[in-house]
């Protein structure tokens, strides 16, 4: 059993005695600790790896939850790398 998976069983046989709970615990936990690591920058596929889903649309679709403010901080990213770039091929020419 991996760490992970370990640690958040630990912390549900602590939170709750309902099945129930426990359930919707797990799926708190599962789903915070994913898009947790989608937006620190964490490779998807080793994602999907410590996840344990056999296909990347998975970990894509259903538990990677990023708003307006992720999309918006990417932009800002492309833009800085994009001028980057662009200063660079200036200094090669001049």
């Amino acid at each position: 059993m991996e760490l992970t998976a370990l640690f958040l069983q630990m912390k549900m046989s602590a939170s709750s005695d309902s099945w129930k709970s426990k359930a919707a615990c797990r799926k708190a936990y599962t789903d915070t600790y994913c898009s947790n690591q989608a937006q620190s920058g964490m490779n998807l596929k080793t994602l999907q790896n410590l996840m344990g889903h056999s296909d990347i649309g998975i970990t894509m679709n259903n538990y990677t939850y990023l708003g307006l403010e992720d999309a918006a901080v990417e932009i800002v990213r492309m833009e800085a790398i994009e001028s980057a770039g662009e200063s660079s091929r200036r200094k090669k020419y001049v």
